[in-house]
């Protein structure tokens, strides 16, 4: 797939799931992002550490916690696609 069609694949599901979901981006390992759903910002984007990538890679997902955003975060490796990672963010109140 090609950016565009991973961006088209990515709009859909995150319409899916909107009602919790606040971005979803599909990046790869050096935190660049790939694409992004249609109401998801680069100047909002928070770049997951080299630590949580490896995480995920080893357990198959890493939830991150934002406390000072009231927000917690997901990063899950697409295995089908080589280094292509789903990051997704959820606004929580009180975390």
């Amino acid at each position: 797939m090609d950016p565009g069609e991973i961006r088209q694949s990515l709009g859909a599901v995150q319409n899916q799931v909107e009602r919790g979901l606040s971005e979803a981006f599909v990046i790869d390992s050096a935190g660049k992002i790939i694409a992004r759903g249609a109401r998801s910002y680069e100047f909002g984007y928070e770049q997951p550490t080299s630590a949580q990538f490896d995480e995920a890679l080893e357990t198959g997902i890493v939830v991150i916690e934002d406390p000072s955003n009231d927000e917690f975060r997901a990063l899950i490796p697409l295995n089908a696609f080589v280094d292509h990672f789903l990051f997704v963010s959820r606004p929580v109140a009180g975390t």
